[in-house]
């Protein structure tokens, strides 16, 4: 009898529900998909399998995810030599111990070579490929990371097979005045930029009588560090002034969410913004599910003009870049009169 093939899934940030751990669970759903008996590790909290089918939705709901202490984790994964181990593990360098070892790279933070930080080049080394979730990824993964760079790639994640469904029937329902944005209310390195969202369209709407009939609605999650509640009362502040039209709602069920895509003409987002061209690319948008999910409801995209987006989005056909507070404040305008936005 075949033993069957073995393979695991490695993200220390499970609880945190990003972006970047929802592609986790799609590399787990593919691997199950193609035979794989997988698990989804984690040394630090996960999340309960309900709480990630009310983030993510149900097709997750039947993956296996063990928790690990820190360090048990070497020896369990000498002594369960898996077919296929995948590190999901933002700027993690343990080194691979699968017969196939892939690397899923969210962004290169700092930079990795042999003559700086050794072994952490070293245990790059021991994987297949190093697979980047965008171009803009790759370059300067390439850059930054001495890793052979032929087998440096690029695999865009998917969004759900729900939005999928919903893109290829095209027909979307009567849209509403809304700017949508979702993304984790946090300050820190990878910031959403939500307080600037709520400031231009302020802005905007002092600017454009036409825009006080719009909505400005902003989702995500909170995460429990300090700076992150503090950042996320800054915007709750912002949004309960009287007459402001924006609203924030924390923790939504993708259910929701799914309603609110199908209601809102335009999806704003702004992580990076503004940051000149070619500094601090690690604060950028590495790809953006969230942009590509409202796409597939017919969601017209607003986007910060640097990241990893413009690998599915063809900037002035599908969508607005702005470069400049400016810019984005006029876009809110073009949005609500129709007319070409003045970058």
């Amino acid at each position: 009898m075949m033993t069957a093939r073995r393979a695991f899934v490695y993200n220390d940030y499970l609880s945190t529900l990003g972006g970047g751990e929802r592609s986790s669970f799609a590399y787990a759903l593919a691997l199950c998909r193609l035979g794989y008996e997988t698990e989804v590790l984690t040394t630090l909290q996960a999340p309960e399998k309900d709480v990630i089918a009310r983030v993510f939705g149900s097709e997750f709901s039947g993956l296996k995810i063990r928790q690990i202490k820190p360090d048990q984790l070497v020896p369990f994964l000498e002594s369960n030599r898996s077919d296929v181990f995948v590190n999901h593990t933002f700027m993690s360098f343990l080194q691979n111990y699968g017969k196939i070892g892939l690397y899923s790279q969210m962004f290169p933070a700092q930079p990795v070579d042999f003559k700086t930080s050794p072994l952490s080049a070293a245990a790059l080394q021991t994987y297949h490929r190093l697979l980047c979730n965008s171009s803009f990824t790759q370059i300067y993964t390439r850059a930054l990371w001495q890793y052979p760079p032929e087998r440096v790639e690029v695999l865009i994640p998917p969004i759900s097979e729900d939005h999928c469904l919903e893109a290829q029937r095209g027909s979307h329902a009567e849209k509403s005045k809304i700017f949508l944005n979702v993304g984790r209310f946090n300050p820190g390195m990878h910031s959403k930029n939500q307080k600037i969202l709520i400031e231009a369209f302020l802005r905007a709407r002092r600017q454009c009588p036409a825009l006080e009939s719009w909505q400005l609605v902003l989702v995500g999650n909170v995460n429990s560090d300090a700076d992150s509640q503090a950042y996320f009362s800054a915007c709750s502040a912002l949004a309960d002034a009287p007459g402001s039209g924006v609203q924030i709602k924390a923790g939504l069920p993708v259910e929701e969410l799914v309603a609110l895509y199908r209601q809102a003409s335009f999806y704003v987002h702004a992580t990076g913004a503004f940051l000149p061209p070619g500094t601090e690319p690690e604060k950028c948008e590495h790809l953006g599910l969230s942009v590509m999910e409202s796409m597939a409801y017919g969601c017209v995209p607003i986007v910060y003009g640097r990241g990893g987006i413009f690998d599915v989005l063809q900037a002035g056909v599908g969508g607005v870049p702005y470069l400049t507070p400016a810019g984005l404040t006029q876009s809110f305008i073009w949005a609500a009169l129709g007319s070409t936005p003045e970058q």
